[in-house]
């Protein structure tokens, strides 16, 4: 039996949701596999992720033109061979090999890849390292010499790979993996009364795990239009964000169901 370690980042709730489908996956179908998830962060110092995750918060949210450019900056920038010469990660991530045993890690986040690869290369460790590209669209920070399989969400993304001179026997197009519950689609009458929804077209409105994006706008927009629609609005943990769709939904008569953080994304979209 293989031991697959995959690593995921807290920054945002993308990452750490294909990890675990990644793992539902092995799971359910009963593959001949030991999937376990690391976040990355986390295990090296969980201040560390904390601060990760709300800086990348504040960023994507409150400074997304700073957001941009440093993400267009880096996107100019192919990536080098780093020296390994911090002792107490390198120190730190020996324990996670040692613990966790793994044949194969799997990245899931750019800025993980540099230091697997590292630390395999500096203490001849013989684990393969797939970086899984959770974007829809390429972008320099994912590519790092040796690694040895990539994984991507379109053939977009595969042709940019292979104009890097990634060969292409190193790259595979399967997506972005998502939980198998999207899979299993019921009756959309059934689902609405589950949540709680009156049974007429629905407008659902998300922006990701901390709600970004111009959802106060948007909602605004739809309260004010003339069409005969429900809406239901996922602020995420963005409790402020929350607080302010229910105020502003006071003020009309549209049905609106507001909720903050949730796992039943895959039944809201049924």
């Amino acid at each position: 039996m293989k031991n697959i370690l995959i690593l995921t980042a807290n920054t945002g709730g993308g990452h750490n949701s294909a990890a675990n489908a990644l793992k539902s996956y092995t799971d359910k179908y009963k593959c001949n596999l030991n999937v376990s998830v690391v976040e990355y962060y986390k295990y090296i110092d969980p201040q560390l992720s904390k601060l990760s995750s709300t800086t990348y918060e504040i960023c994507a949210k409150n400074l997304p033109h700073l957001y941009k450019a440093s993400y267009n900056i880096k996107n100019l920038t192919p990536n080098k061979e780093s020296k390994f010469s911090r002792p107490i990660l390198n120190m730190k991530l020996k324990g996670l090999i040692k613990e966790y045993k793994p044949d194969i890690i799997v990245c899931l986040h750019p800025t993980i890849t540099p230091e697997i690869v590292n630390l395999k290369k500096h203490n001849n460790y013989s684990y393969a390292v797939f970086v899984l590209m959770t974007d829809f669209d390429f972008h320099e920070g994912w590519l790092y010499p040796d690694v040895n399989l990539y994984i991507v969400s379109n053939n977009f993304m595969k042709l940019r790979l292979l104009e890097k001179k990634v060969p292409e026997d190193k790259v595979y197009c399967y997506g972005i993996p998502t939980s198998y519950k999207f899979l299993e689609k019921k009756e959309q009458k059934e689902v609405r009364e589950e949540l709680g929804l009156i049974d007429m077209t629905t407008v659902l409105l998300m922006g990701g795990s901390f709600g970004a994006g111009k959802i106060e706008k948007i909602f605004k927009k739809i309260l004010n239009s003339s069409l005969d629609i429900q809406i239901v609005a996922i602020a995420g943990k963005d409790m402020s964000l929350k607080k302010e769709l229910l105020k502003l939904s006071s003020k009309y008569n549209k049905p609106v169901q507001i909720i903050g953080f949730t796992d039943k994304v895959y039944l809201y979209m049924d």
